[in-house]
């Protein structure tokens, strides 16, 4: 019985991350392009055609090994002629585990996919906002580690990065930097995960006959 409500909970919690709001581009793992998000702020823009709900970002970072402790900074500003406006939202999330992708040749970094929940979902109207990463507890804390917000692969880009505490200038890097948003609120299971819970179920069920 104990092995039959294993199956049913795996069947359960194996969830799918819920949709894409917004795609700005996987970084290029062979190269070491990045921005600095610990002595520096950096930020870069994204546009909504409606009103979402954000739930989850994920971004890419190159670090040294040990040097990023787990605690990420964020925060959404409003646009302001192409620059950061006023600030709509931000928090900070710690005890998160990054997922190892792949050491850069011929450098001392490695890359990661860094996967993470906002502290509190957040409810954009449709127009342009800029999100900020910092690695830390602040937005405005300048830490000795190296740790990078990878570059996207897509050409072009108005991203910003400045020295903190000042806010990001406009117009201050060229680059695209990588990172999705995601609305997991309305998050299935994949096809597989439903084969399983119907499995588990239909086992559980025949067990209870059994007992009677």
């Amino acid at each position: 019985m104990k092995v039959l409500s294993v199956v049913a909970l795996l069947a359960t919690s194996s969830m799918a991350w819920g949709s894409i709001i917004w795609d700005n581009g996987a970084p290029d793992t062979n190269q070491a392009d990045a921005r600095s998000i610990t002595i520096f702020r950096s930020a870069d823009n994204f546009v909504l055609s409606g009103t979402a709900n954000i739930s989850d970002i994920r971004f890419w970072m190159l670090s040294v090994d040990g040097d990023f402790a787990g605690t990420i900074s964020y925060a959404f500003h409003q646009n302001a002629a192409g620059s950061l406006g006023s600030l709509v939202a931000s928090g900070s999330v710690s005890g998160i585990v990054p997922t190892f992708l792949k050491q850069v040749p011929a450098f001392i970094y490695s890359y990661y996919q860094v996967d993470f929940n906002l502290a509190v979902p957040l409810t954009l109207g449709p127009g342009t906002y800029w999100l900020e990463l910092h690695d830390g507890a602040t937005l405005t804390t300048a830490n000795s580690g190296q740790v990078y917000w990878g570059i996207s692969s897509l050409t072009g880009g108005n991203a910003m990065q400045s020295s903190t505490p000042n806010l990001p200038a406009p117009g201050s890097t060229v680059n695209e930097l990588g990172f999705q948003l995601f609305d997991n609120a309305a998050a299935v299971p994949e096809p597989a995960s439903w084969l399983m819970a119907a499995t588990g179920l239909g086992l559980l069920a025949v067990a209870r006959k059994r007992r009677r």
